[in-house]
C-alpha cells in the first residue's frame, strides 16, 4: 500500500494513511468506531484497499459503510495477489481509484478514477480537485 500512496503523490494527490493504528485488529481496538467517526468525518475522500484481510474485516466494512453514510467520496482500490484479486464482499457498485503505468517500458505513472455511474468511463487524474 505505501507504494500506492507514493505515486498517487506523484501524481499530485496528497494522500495520507494511517499506518499505525492500520496493523491493529478489531479486538484489539477497543473504541475503534469512536475513531473511525472521527477520522471519516474530517477526511474529504476516502479510499478502501482491497486486500485479503480489509475484504473480510468488520472494521474496514464499518469504516467504508460509515463514510458513504456521511456522504465522503469514497473510492475502492483492488490489488492482487498472485492470480488472487481482491474486490470488496458485497458491494456491487463503487468508485474505483488505479495507478498504471505509462507504458511497460517507462517509469511513468498516471491515475485514474472510475465514476460508478458510469463504468465504462476511466478518467485520468492529476490532482485532488479531480476526486
Amino acid at each position: 500500500m505505501e507504494g500506492l500512496i507514493v505515486l498517487l503523490q506523484e501524481v499530485g494527490i496528497d494522500a495520507w494513511f494511517d499506518w499505525h493504528s492500520g496493523y491493529y485488529s478489531d479486538s484489539r481496538r477497543p473504541d475503534y468506531e469512536r475513531e473511525q467517526l472521527v477520522k471519516v468525518s474530517n477526511a474529504q475522500t476516502c479510499i478502501f484497499f482491497c486486500t485479503k484481510g480489509s475484504t473480510s474485516s468488520e472494521y474496514c466494512r464499518h469504516a467504508y459503510d460509515l463514510a458513504v453514510a456521511l456522504d465522503r467520496q469514497v473510492y475502492v482500490v483492488l490489488t492482487q495477489s498472485g492470480d488472487q484479486q481482491w474486490e470488496p464482499i458485497g458491494i456491487d457498485t463503487y468508485n474505483q481509484l488505479t495507478i498504471k503505468q505509462v507504458s511497460p517500458t517507462s517509469n511513468s505513472f498516471i491515475a485514474k478514477i472510475r465514476d460508478k455511474r458510469f463504468n465504462r468511463i476511466w478518467k485520468q487524474i492529476s490532482s485532488e480537485a479531480h476526486l
